[in-house]
């Protein structure tokens, strides 16, 4: 958090005291109001929450082999149209869009693609921390949430393997 954040933020609890002590007068609304205005500066700046800094993308051999004979302008591998810098969000989202149109499917977007990943890759038996590196989840309860039903499959699966071999009828251990 910067500075400029840290003191909007600890001046605004002698301002909120204020109000409660006092709350209809002129200097209490005046300040209320200078300090809405400092909230909304501070909240204006932010630029949100990263997940990941360096995102872990597992990548087949052949698509290794391709990257590593590509031609490229910098380390970037998906970029902007010069070439030089990153695929911006916006740049993404619109090559999505335009990918999603040419194969029939502008009902799934971005967010369901990594859904579907996060379930896929929990499928396949990946732990969380695993996922996470791969899909950038911050948190393990995301992950849980996405790849949930996909445990519950397979639990149910082992439940009925079991069942199968157990035909005569006696108990399972625990």
């Amino acid at each position: 958090m910067q500075r400029f954040d840290k003191l909007v933020l600890l001046a605004s609890l002698p301002v909120l005291g204020g109000w409660v002590l006092h709350p209809v007068g002129t200097l209490t609304s005046v300040a209320l109001l200078a300090f809405g205005v400092a909230h909304v500066a501070r909240l204006s700046r932010w630029q949100g929450h990263r997940t990941l800094s360096d995102p872990l993308v597992p990548a087949p051999q052949m698509l290794l082999k391709v990257l590593a004979t590509a031609p490229r302008k910098s380390v970037f591998i998906l970029t902007n149209h010069a070439g030089t810098g990153p695929w911006s969000y916006r740049g993404a989202a619109d090559g999505m869009m335009k990918l999603r149109r040419r194969v029939g499917a502008e009902a799934f977007d971005i967010h369901s693609l990594r859904y579907t990943a996060t379930a896929e890759l929990a499928r396949v038996g990946l732990d969380d921390d695993l996922i996470m590196s791969i899909t950038g989840h911050k948190t393990h309860r995301m992950v849980q949430l996405y790849a949930g039903a996909e445990r519950q499959k397979a639990r149910a699966r082992a439940a009925n393997i079991a069942r199968e071999r157990n035909k005569d009828g006696m108990s399972l251990p625990l």
